[in-house]
């Protein structure tokens, strides 16, 4: 997640750097000390779309965005908001505007200073763009109160407000030289007020940042940055192994060992951002509770962890990840017991093997793999499972249209909030392809998403986890690990849940 810790970070930059001077690369100095290596070369895994992820949501964007931008509130590595661009904010008394003052002493990489004005019109521009609509949707408009303040506001009461604004896509740019140069040249020659300055890029090839001298959060303690792309997660593995890359923020299970035995890199792993879980269609045959309940008792979660990921992951009985505020991943009740699938199949009256089921899958091994694993389970608890795979867009063609009884989907986040699924699973919604329609869990939906009393959402959260639970709305599988690999000289290397990066963090 992007740290920004205000003077707090000036200290940090400070002591890093002056560590630095005892460590890295480079030939010996005559005191015998090594000299600081002054560069740093980070692997992307594709090319942006764009250099700003107010207007692109793919995760190299991202992460050559939010070297070059910064937002007006940031959040610290433990969930806590802070100040960024701005250095306070309060909610109006009916919870529907959220009015910020900004600071006066922020320049944009190309001199101007930054002003209200600058900041309304980069919030408008992403809003009206609808690029980043999971970010943007609930808001209406932003404008400026005076030289100091600027006020957003919501089209209703919004609780994920500060979350969204917290986030990579809202990004403070200048509006002179956006209207100068037009969107299309924005993205690809961007100006903002980060850590980084953008420097040159080859499509496909390398994206050459410097540092920002006049960062507003003090001095970085690597002043030349380069991403490099490599569209093939070996390629990069191995070009890490050789020292032509010194960071690898993606590494795949395949390559983890490899890397993790080499003395001259080190590794990170944390719970990702994915959880992976089995969705029914509620209008089908799995409108019957007991018919879920049996798909819940005949599911082996480790086995299907094992095989699917290699067991690279947790095991979870929650919908969203467990380092989520809100997210309870050790409620639990249904047991693996295949014995209870065959009774609870009799109860609905069928014989074993008597309920035929198509199980549609992607292509890609993240999804047919587990499939695979559960289909075998699934007959021997009783069922008669086949499966169907399916290009990406077939599979989403199919289940747009709830043309499936029984699917299995790997969610990524697009906002650390519980409302990031609200269109799938709250009743009446275009995206509720499952057709789940359950009034207790409607509420909980809804006080999360109206409410802006961080105690009352809470309890909505975890209202949410228990009720689909226990009414196995879903069944939850497993969270996905995600692995960072680095320089073993490099610090500050800690894995992110969304496998982005702030490079400021980091230091020799």
């Amino acid at each position: 997640m992007k740290k920004r810790y205000g003077m707090i970070g000036l200290c940090l930059a400070a002591a890093l750097a002056l560590s630095a001077c005892s460590s890295g690369g480079g030939d010996a100095a005559d005191n015998g000390m090594a000299e600081a290596r002054d560069e740093i070369r980070v692997s992307l895994e594709a090319d942006p779309d764009s250099l700003c992820s107010g207007f692109a949501s793919n995760t190299p964007s991202k992460m050559v965005s939010m070297q070059v931008f910064d937002g007006l509130i940031a959040k610290t590595a433990e969930g806590e908001y802070i100040p960024d661009l701005a250095k306070n904010w309060e909610y109006s008394e009916d919870g529907m505007d959220l009015t910020f003052e900004l600071r006066d002493d922020v320049t944009f990489h190309n001199g101007e200073k930054m002003t209200a004005e600058d900041v309304a019109f980069s919030y408008n521009t992403i809003i009206d763009a609808q690029l980043a609509v999971a970010t943007t949707s609930a808001m209406e408009s932003m404008e400026v109160v005076d030289e100091s303040h600027v006020v957003l506001h919501f089209k209703s009461v919004y609780g994920p407000g500060i979350e969204c604004v917290a986030g990579d896509e809202l990004v403070i740019f200048p509006k002179a030289y956006y209207e100068e140069v037009g969107m299309d040249d924005f993205m690809r020659n961007p100006v903002g007020t980060g850590a980084y300055k953008f420097v040159e890029w080859q499509s496909g090839d390398h994206i050459t940042l410097e540092a920002n001298e006049n960062w507003h959060n003090g001095e970085v303690a690597i002043p030349n940055l380069t991403f490099k792309v490599y569209t093939d997660s070996a390629t990069a593995a191995i070009a890490l192994e050789n020292d032509e890359i010194d960071v690898l923020p993606s590494v795949l299970q395949t390559d983890l060992s490899a890397i993790q035995s080499d003395p001259n890199l080190q590794t990170d792993t944390t719970a990702s951002a994915t959880v992976t879980y089995i969705f029914f269609n509620h209008e089908g045959v799995f409108s019957d509770i007991r018919l879920r309940q049996a798909v819940a008792h005949a599911i082996d979660k480790e086995a299907v962890l094992i095989a699917a990921m290699e067991g690279d992951g947790e095991l979870t009985n929650c919908m969203y990840p467990t380092w989520l505020p809100g997210s309870d991943p050790e409620y639990g009740g249904y047991e693996y017991d295949p014995q209870k699938s065959l009774e609870l199949l009799a109860e609905c009256g069928y014989e074993p093997g008597e309920l035929k089921l198509t199980f549609h899958t992607q292509e890609n091994a993240r999804y047919y793999k587990p499939v695979e694993v559960i289909q075998a389970q699934l007959n021997e608890a009783g069922f008669d499972v086949s499966v169907e795979k399916l290009e990406r867009n077939a599979w989403s063609d199919l289940t747009a249209n709830s043309d499936f009884d029984i699917n299995l989907y790997s969610m990524t986040l697009a906002i650390n909030d519980f409302d990031d699924n609200y269109g799938l699973f709250r009743g009446g919604q275009a995206q509720n392809y499952s057709n789940l329609d359950d009034p207790a869990l409607n509420e909980a939906f809804d006080t999360n998403r109206t409410s802006i009393d961080e105690e009352e959402r809470l309890a909505a959260c975890r209202e949410i986890v228990h009720v689909m639970y226990d009414n196995v709305d879903v069944w939850p599988i497993y969270q996905v690990n995600t692995t960072i690999g680095a320089n073993k000289d490099l610090k500050g290397i800690e894995a992110s849940p969304q496998g982005t990066y702030a490079v400021s963090d980091w230091s020799w």
